[in-house]
Formats: structure tokens, sequence, C-alpha cells
């Protein structure tokens, strides 16, 4: 069931079809230490990407919107918040790279163990 959910997301998908899909699995019930572990490694690393494409997104739409004002000039307030925004993204990027090794190597053991192949 873990697997069946996790294959279910996309990392091409849009944010807003990936988010309910992150938050299914992270719901899931299970019980086998193994599994707990691989689920929530998986959400982990899911929820630090969505992270980092909200910060993005938001530092995208902050700057455009000042551009749209002034393009030469933006206000300090708004570029602190954009530099914000950057280095959150920067920091969920770097985690989402720390834990996608682990939550592969998680996911590939639940499908060994289980005698399952790949979906994708």
């Amino acid at each position: 069931m873990v697997i069946d959910r996790y294959d279910t997301i996309d990392q091409n998908d849009p944010p807003d079809v990936r988010r309910p899909r992150v938050t299914d699995l992270a719901a899931l019930s299970v019980s086998n230490q193994d599994v707990v572990r691989a689920r929530d490694t998986c959400v982990r690393f899911h929820e630090a990407l969505l992270g980092a494409e909200h910060s993005q997104r938001r530092a995208r739409l902050d700057l455009e919107a000042a551009t749209r004002v002034d393009e030469h000039h933006i206000d300090p307030d708004v570029a602190r918040r954009i530099s914000q925004s950057i280095r959150e993204s920067e920091a969920a990027i770097r985690r989402a790279r720390e834990l996608f090794p682990r939550c592969d190597s998680e996911m590939r053991g639940l499908r060994d163990r289980f005698g399952l192949a790949r979906a994708r």
C-alpha cells in the first residue's frame, strides 16, 4: 500500500497535484517499522521539494510585482522578502538532496522485500 501510494507521486506533476498525494502517503497507517521509516523519509523528501517550489514561486511573484511598479528600483522590504524566500528555497533543496537517496533506498528495499517491480 505504501509503495502504491508513493508511486502516485510524480515529481513532474504540478505542486497542487502532488501535495494531496504526499498528504495521503503521510496519513497512511502502517505498523511495520521498516515501512514507517520508508514512508516518513519519502514524505519528508517530497515536502522539502514542495517547500522549495513554494518559496521559489513566492520569490518570483514578489519580484515580478516589484518590477512592474519600477523595474529599476525594488523596495528594500520587498528585496528582503525575496532574499528570504530564496534562502528558504535553498535550504529546502538541500534537505531534498539529503533525503532523496535515503527515500530511494528505502523504497527499493521495500520493493525487493515484497517482490514488487517499480511501477514507473
